[in-house]
């Protein structure tokens, strides 16, 4: 429920660096699996929603070695622009232009990305709010729009196909 998801993110919020140090250790987790596993290690992408949008742009600014971040609905800010120019992947953002939770924050991610050497895109998906994804999310401020969803992950699709292709 709600109370419990802020209760385990709300820390993260709080120590950007201890978000950072677990996204990272969770892909060398992964890496690791490589040779036990069908992973292609040149073809790794980061996608997240809300809080994971949140974290997978942390990841990016970690400098991970990954060949794109996706962020749905993510927040946007960060305690540090100038990781920015450790961004190595290609970054994809997909924010509602009606979201109140983190469009606030849009004019100052969009400087830090400037001043990173990241291939990076921002989306405003018009009329959507928070949560556009998510299917059972109903209420006002978080509400699933089927338009924006679906031309986010076709988006997303060709984003992630460009990055694995090493093409524009």
């Amino acid at each position: 429920n709600n109370d419990q998801a802020e209760a385990a993110t709300k820390p993260l919020y709080a120590n950007r660096p201890l978000m950072r140090q677990r996204m990272n250790e969770a892909l060398a987790q992964l890496k690791a699996q490589a040779k036990d596993a069908p992973i292609d290690l040149r073809h790794l992408a980061a996608i997240g929603f809300c809080f994971g949008g949140t974290a997978v742009l942390d990841l990016a600014r970690s400098g991970a070695d990954v060949a794109a971040v996706v962020s749905f609905h993510g927040g946007l800010s960060t305690d540090d622009p100038a990781l920015a120019k450790q961004i190595e992947a290609r970054v994809l953002v997909m924010n509602g232009a009606d979201d109140s939770w983190t469009m606030k924050d849009a004019d100052a991610f969009m400087n830090e990305m400037r001043g990173s050497p990241a291939d990076w895109q921002f989306v405003v998906l018009g009329h959507a709010v928070h949560c556009f994804t998510e299917t059972d999310q109903h209420s006002p401020g978080c509400m699933y729009d089927a338009r924006a969803a679906a031309r986010s992950y076709r988006l997303m699709h060709d984003w992630l196909d460009h990055a694995f292709a090493g093409t524009d």
